[in-house]
């Protein structure tokens, strides 16, 4: 039901986009904020298929528009040795990000202090999909 109304909020709002005195960026952000407010942008994290990011940078994914408000753990294993970065989202949705080599960040830090900027630069494995800690699935 929620989908439907956002829908309709989308059409109605294109169809009277002469009312808006503004840039087509402010409308476009304008109906993404009706949008994602009236769905629940977490359900749609387990039908995305997030293989189009493999070998692409992690700035890529990080940046879609589509990721709700998160928390960002590191992945190293052993510790110390940078595999990836968590990132957890509400309702209990996490996604893994794997890296397959590091080019831009130093991969070792005894102190686990790496640069989320530079790490943003490196280019994803695989991603592994959770709900409730429960494995979904991996995209390669």
């Amino acid at each position: 039901m929620k989908i439907l109304v956002s829908i309709f909020l989308i059409i109605n709002l294109f169809s009277h986009s002469d009312k808006f005195e503004s840039s087509e960026i402010e409308k476009n952000t304008i109906t993404k904020s009706i949008f994602f407010n009236e769905i629940d942008t977490i359900s749609l994290l387990d039908t995305l298929n997030f293989s189009r990011y493999t070998n692409q940078n992690i700035a890529d994914l990080i940046s879609e528009s589509f990721f709700p408000k998160y928390q960002q753990f590191w992945i190293d294993e052993p510790p110390g040795v940078l595999r990836g970065l968590s990132l957890s989202f509400e309702n209990g949705y996490s996604i893994d990000i794997y890296i397959n080599s590091s080019k831009h960040q130093e991969r070792f830090s005894e102190g686990r202090s790496w640069s989320f900027d530079l790490f943003q630069q490196e280019k994803i494995k695989w991603i592994d999909l959770y709900k409730n800690d429960r494995f979904i699935k991996t995209f390669q």
